[in-house]
C-alpha cells in the first residue's frame, strides 16, 4: 500500500483503472495486481509514459471522486487519459494535458487552472467550480462543452478558445473574462443561463464571435462584472461569423482595430459605451443591431425618448437622424436596421438628443452669467459636415428663438471652441423673468439639426450663482463639484439618493472665483444621487450617477 503526501509517479505498461469504492469511502487505483493505491488529500497526480512502454496504453477514467481532497492537482506527461461517457473526474486544483492526448467524453471537474498542451478531444465537457479566479487554455484543440459554476467569480481565458456545443453560465456570478483573446462559438454551439448576473466580460480586445444568418443571435457581454450591455444581430444577407466587444466609453477616434485613441468624450447626451462590431468575410451582410444598456450608463443630458446608434466611420461619427424612444425599463434597447457596411472592427455608439446623435461630438455647453450679460461658452471634439451653429434662447424652457449666428468649423477631427456674448439680460428680471433658458442648433451641410443640451441661467438685479459644473460624472471614485457665485451668502449643498433619504449635506461661502468640493470615495454605493446647490432663493439641481 502506498500512503504518501507526495508527488506520486505512475509507471505501467498495462490498461489502469480508477474507480471509486463507496464503502472505502476513498480514491483508490484497482489494477490486476497489488497493491492498492489510496489517493489522500494533498497529493499531486503525474501520469507519465514510461519511454520503454508502447504507445497503446491508455488509463482508463472510470470515475475519480473526491470529496476528501484538499489540494489535488492532475498532470498528464504523456499517456493518453479517456474519461468514459456518464463519468466524473474531479480534481480540486489544476488539471494540466502537457504531453498526450486527454479523451473526455464524460466529465471533468476542477476548482483550479485547465491547461491543455496536446491533444484534448470527446464530446464531454470541462466544469469550472473554484471559488476564486480560474484561467482555461485549450491550446489548439476546441472544447466540446464548458460549464462555468462559480458563484461570483471569474474564468479568464489564456488563449483564443472555440466551443463546439455550449456554454453554461447558469446561476449567478458565473464570468468568462476575454482579455485579448478570442471566443468563437462555433455554427450549431449556444449559451445557456447567460444574462444580467453572469456573461462575457470583454475587458481587452477579445471579441465574441458568433455566426449570425437569419434570426436574431444574442451576444451577452457586458465591459465590467457589473455592466452587462449586450448586442443582439440579426443578418438577412450572407451568413457570416461576426465579433462583437463592449468597451467604457465614447471616443472621438477609433483605429482601424477599434481601439480608441485619446480621452474619453463628455457622456453628457450618449450612453457612456462603445459596441464594436466586426466580421469574418467582408461584405455581403445585411445587419440589424440592438444594443442594451443601463441607467448607470447614460449621460446626464442623454434623451431617452429621441435616441439612435451612430457609427463611426472615415473617421469621425455619422449622424443617424432616425430618433427613437427606447424600449424596456431599466436595461432599455434601440434598434438600427439595414445597415450594408464592411464591418471591420466598427465602433457603434447610442445618442440621445433631438434628430441627429453624434454628427458632432460634444465636448461641452456653458451659460454662465457674466455682469449683466450671458457668457455661453462651447467645444466640439470632432466635426463632419458642420456648417454653422444658431443659438436660441428661451424664457419658459419650451420655446426658442435664434439670438446668433456662429460659423462651424465643417469637417474637424480637433477640438474647436466657440463662444457668444448675450447682452443685458438683466433687463429681463424688470420684466418679473428670473431664468433665462440657452441651447445650440447645429446644422449640417445637407440641412440635419443637431440640438445642445439646454443650459439655463439665474437672473436677478441680485448677486448669484454663475457656474456650477460636477465632473467626472458618472464615476466610479471620486468627483468634483465646481460652484462659483456673486453674491458671498452661505449657500447650502445636499445629496439624496433616488429614494430621498439624506447622504450629505454642508454649507459653503462662495465666491466669484468658485469652491471645489469633493465628493464620492469607494464607500459611496452605486446607484444615482441628486445633488441640490441652494443660495439666496436660487436652486441648481444636478444628477450624479456612482458606477
Amino acid at each position: 500500500m502506498i500512503n504518501k503526501f507526495e508527488p506520486l509517479n505512475i509507471y505501467h505498461d498495462d490498461t489502469l483503472s480508477l474507480v471509486y469504492s463507496e464503502e472505502a469511502k476513498c480514491r483508490r487505483v484497482v489494477e490486476s495486481f497489488s497493491p492498492h493505491v489510496y489517493f489522500q488529500s494533498h497529493i499531486t497526480l503525474i501520469l507519465n509514459l514510461n519511454p520503454l512502454a508502447t504507445m497503446k496504453k491508455i488509463i482508463y477514467i472510470f470515475a475519480l471522486l473526491a470529496s476528501s481532497a484538499s489540494a489535488q492537482t492532475l498532470t498528464n506527461n504523456g499517456t493518453v487519459l479517456y474519461i468514459s461517457p456518464g463519468t466524473t473526474l474531479s480534481v480540486s486544483g489544476s488539471v494540466s494535458n502537457t504531453l498526450g492526448t486527454l479523451n473526455n467524453s464524460g466529465t471533468l471537474s476542477t476548482t483550479g487552472n485547465f491547461t491543455n498542451a496536446d491533444v484534448y478531444t470527446g464530446n464531454g465537457k470541462i466544469e469550472l467550480t473554484g471559488s476564486s479566479q480560474q484561467s482555461i487554455d485549450m491550446g489548439t484543440s476546441p472544447l466540446y462543452n464548458l460549464d462555468v459554476n462559480k458563484g461570483g467569480s471569474i474564468v479568464v481565458l489564456n488563449n483564443d478558445m472555440t466551443i463546439t456545443n455550449y456554454i453554461d453560465l447558469t446561476g449567478n456570478g458565473n464570468y468568462i473574462q476575454l482579455g485579448n483573446y478570442n471566443l468563437n462559438m462555433q455554427n450549431g454551439s449556444v449559451f445557456t443561463g447567460a444574462g444580467t448576473q453572469s456573461f462575457v466580460v470583454t475587458d481587452g480586445t477579445g471579441k465574441l464571435l458568433q455566426n449570425v444568418s437569419g434570426g436574431s443571435v444574442v451576444f451577452p457581454v457586458g465591459s465590467a462584472l457589473a455592466s452587462y450591455t449586450p448586442a443582439t444581430l440579426a443578418n438577412t444577407g450572407t451568413s457570416d461569423v461576426f465579433g462583437i466587444r463592449v468597451l467604457d466609453n465614447v471616443y472621438s477616434s477609433y483605429n482601424n482595430n477599434g481601439v480608441p485613441s485619446g480621452s474619453p468624450l463628455s457622456p453628457a447626451q450618449e450612453v457612456n459605451k462603445t459596441w464594436i462590431v466586426d466580421e469574418a468575410t467582408t461584405g455581403g451582410s445585411t445587419l440589424a443591431l440592438t444594443f442594451t444598456w443601463n441607467t448607470a450608463n447614460e449621460g446626464g443630458s442623454f434623451y431617452r425618448s429621441n435616441c439612435a446608434i451612430a457609427l463611426f466611420s472615415g473617421g469621425s461619427w455619422q449622424a443617424n437622424t432616425n430618433g427613437a424612444a427606447a424600449s424596456g425599463s431599466n436595461p432599455y434597447s434601440i434598434s438600427r436596421s439595414g445597415l450594408t457596411n464592411s464591418f471591420a472592427n466598427t465602433p457603434f455608439g447610442i445618442g440621445g438628443n433631438p434628430n441627429s446623435p453624434l454628427p458632432v461630438t460634444w465636448l461641452g455647453f456653458t451659460a454662465t452669467k457674466k455682469g449683466n450679460d450671458a457668457q455661453l461658452n462651447w467645444s466640439t471634439a470632432t466635426e463632419y459636415n458642420s456648417s454653422h451653429f444658431v443659438v436660441q434662447r428661451s424664457l419658459n424652457g419650451k420655446d426658442f428663438e435664434d439670438i446668433g449666428n456662429v460659423k462651424a468649423a465643417g469637417n474637424s477631427k480637433s477640438i474647436s471652441n466657440y463662444n457668444i456674448l448675450d447682452p443685458n439680460i438683466i433687463a429681463f428680471a424688470d420684466k418679473g423673468i428670473t431664468t433665462l433658458y440657452y441651447r445650440l442648433a447645429q446644422y449640417d451641410l445637407d440641412g440635419q439639426i443637431n440640438y445642445s443640451i439646454v443650459r439655463s441661467i439665474y437672473i436677478n438685479n441680485e448677486k448669484s450663482i454663475t457656474q456650477v459644473s460636477l465632473y467626472p460624472n458618472p464615476s466610479s471614485g471620486m468627483s468634483y463639484l465646481f460652484i462659483a457665485s456673486e453674491s458671498s451668502e452661505l449657500a447650502s449643498i445636499q445629496i439624496t439618493d433616488i429614494t430621498g433619504k439624506l447622504i450629505y449635506k454642508d454649507n459653503l461661502n462662495l465666491n466669484a472665483q468658485g469652491k471645489l468640493v469633493e465628493l464620492g470615495g469607494e464607500n459611496l454605493a452605486k446607484g444615482i444621487y441628486v445633488i441640490q446647490i441652494e443660495q439666496g432663493g436660487q436652486r441648481q439641481v444636478l444628477k450624479w450617477v456612482r458606477e
